[in-house]
């Protein structure tokens, strides 16, 4: 019987410069100065580090809307939060971008009723803009409303991620939020070590199909990630946001629009590590820019 899985180059690439040009194009974040620094996201398993509401999960959700404006698929894995949730937010983010500094949060219809006529302008504008790119943003919900524990299998997410690829014929960029609720199939053992198993085969998902697959983890007070450091190991990129306390200190954070923050780049596997890219961050409308540049 033969082997039916073995091949040539010559069998799956009859026509090598063909097939270099249909290489896809680097994957970036969509951020000036942090793209500099990393070159392409392609390919790489991402941790966004932080503490809490240092906006981790914002800080993805503007990756995220850099890849839909330019037609590129997302698979956005809220499975804490909820995907009408996050509609809110990605609906936040694309107001502010339409009408750069006027934040229009939202979380009901009572809420959008009370809305000054410029925010509402902002608010109605951002959502004709979001309406352009919507067919490239997927939320996968797993929260408890809308499947629960059934959603959260990581080989579901992967499964998800390359129906997704192949629809679109390029890489769907993967963002796992609170990826430390996931499970795999076959998850035995203590919780660290259901924990590594999960960053394992997000790892493999990113390294066998060109998806970047982003992160945001909780961190400790030391810097350590929360759960395990085997993602430590597992991953490409690691990527650390903070205050940016030359410009403020804690205690100024409630009365700010916007917050100075600096991303550090501490590990880069294919590039320069230990660089620090200074952002501004506008919780109110989650939406993360260069400091002193509208995306």
């Amino acid at each position: 019987m033969s082997d039916c899985t073995l091949f040539s180059v010559a069998d799956a690439f009859p026509d090598i410069m063909e097939a270099l040009k249909l290489q896809p194009k680097e994957i970036q974040t969509g951020i000036g100065a942090l793209d500099e620094e990393l070159v392409t996201i392609s390919g790489k398993y991402i941790s966004v580090a932080g503490e809490t509401s240092t906006g981790k999960t914002d800080f993805c959700v503007s990756l995220a809307v850099n890849r839909i404006k330019e037609g590129n698929p997302v698979l956005f894995a809220s499975i804490e939060v909820g995907e009408h949730a996050m509609l809110r937010r990605f609906a936040s983010h694309f107001a502010n971008a339409f009408a750069p500094g006027i934040d229009t949060a939202f979380q009901s219809e009572r809420e959008i009723k009370s809305l000054t006529s410029e925010q509402q302008a902002a608010l109605n504008g951002g959502v004709e803009r979001f309406e352009q790119c919507k067919q490239f943003l997927y939320l996968y919900d797993g929260s408890d409303q809308f499947g629960g524990k059934e959603m959260r299998i990581v080989e579901h997410v992967a499964a998800k991620a390359k129906e997704i690829s192949r629809k679109h014929c390029v890489p769907c960029l993967v963002i796992c939020d609170y990826f430390q609720l996931l499970a795999t199939r076959e998850s035995t053992g203590t919780a660290t070590e259901k924990f590594d198993a999960v960053s394992h085969k997000l790892a493999q998902l990113a390294h066998e199909t060109g998806s970047p697959v982003i992160v945001p983890c909780a961190t400790n007070k030391d810097g350590s990630i929360r759960g395990s450091g085997q993602v430590n190991y597992d991953n490409d990129i690691t990527l650390h946001l903070s205050i940016d306390k030359s410009e403020c200190s804690e205690d100024d954070l409630p009365m700010m629009a916007v917050r100075p923050m600096i991303a550090h780049v501490s590990k880069n596997r294919d590039g320069r590590a230990k660089a620090r890219v200074k952002l501004d961050y506008r919780p109110a409308s989650h939406r993360f820019a260069d400091r002193g540049g509208e995306l």
